[in-house]
């Protein structure tokens, strides 16, 4: 009965408590609002992705390390992403060991990463990837030497850039380093991608048909290629077509304004 009593009496005084228009204040202590940093909580997780073993995250974090300046541990993470065969990161330490800039200067260590990062960009180029073609390019005409399994390398790249790549094609045969000098295949390949719409192309073959260029001198091709490359907006173009614009006969053209 003691019991009942007291629980009624517990119930009275919280629905008088609710009901009073007068309720007691509660003061809230001040907390300072927390500030998120997303950059330091992506440093955080680079960091730990980077110690478990993600070869990007440890390529990442020796940009930032390079970007805080802090260059012994940039290159660190350099070499631990090289380790696993990270292109970029091959290309980074290659270049400073090369250069003696942000990293001790050897030549022997700067070469052996150019042989080792060489195959990699010619395996990348294989499964379609363009990124390191001009660098392979370089590498092939400073006499870098290609592993055996790559030495079809031209014929493989030739198939992959007549499909999808032209322009790339046309100045390889023009330049004559890797596939030979061919000047009507360069002519064919760059046509072609002219013809597709691509504004270098367009304008490359116009300087060579202004300037008899490895091709004869015929100012009717150069002013179609010119007009081309004009018509999407190629300025260059544009101003050699104006000065073309000032030509009697097609085949005499101001050298001076449309060529120079």
């Amino acid at each position: 009965m003691m019991k009942i009593f007291l629980k009624l009496i517990v119930l009275s005084a919280v629905f008088l408590s609710a009901c009073s228009p007068i309720k007691p204040k509660v003061k809230i202590p001040d907390v300072p609002p927390v500030e998120i940093n997303n950059e330091q909580l992506s440093f955080k997780k680079l960091q730990e992705m980077a110690s478990l073993g993600h070869v990007e995250a440890q390529f990442q974090l020796g940009k930032i390390y390079d970007r805080k300046k802090q260059y012994k541990r940039a290159l660190k993470w350099y070499q631990r992403a090289a380790d696993q065969d990270n292109i970029m990161a091959l290309d980074i330490l290659g270049a400073r060991h090369f250069l003696g800039y942000r990293a001790p200067k050897d030549a022997q260590k700067s070469l052996a990463y150019k042989i080792r990062v060489l195959p990699l960009k010619l395996q990348s180029i294989k499964d379609g990837d363009l990124t390191f073609l001009q660098s392979v390019i370089d590498s092939y005409n400073l006499g870098v030497f290609i592993p055996e399994e790559y030495k079809e390398w031209p014929h493989w790249l030739t198939k992959i850039l007549e499909k999808d790549h032209p322009y790339k094609l046309g100045l390889i045969y023009l330049r004559g380093k890797i596939l030979g000098f061919d000047i009507e295949k360069a002519i064919y390949w760059l046509g072609k991608a002219g013809e597709q719409g691509d504004q270098a192309a367009q304008f490359k073959l116009a300087n060579m048909y202004a300037a008899g260029d490895k091709v004869d001198k015929d100012i009717r091709k150069a002013k179609y290629w010119y007009q081309k490359a004009a018509d999407l907006g190629h300025v260059k173009a544009q101003y050699k077509l104006a000065c073309c614009h000032d030509t009697v006969s097609h085949n005499h053209m101001p050298e001076r304004l449309c060529i120079n």
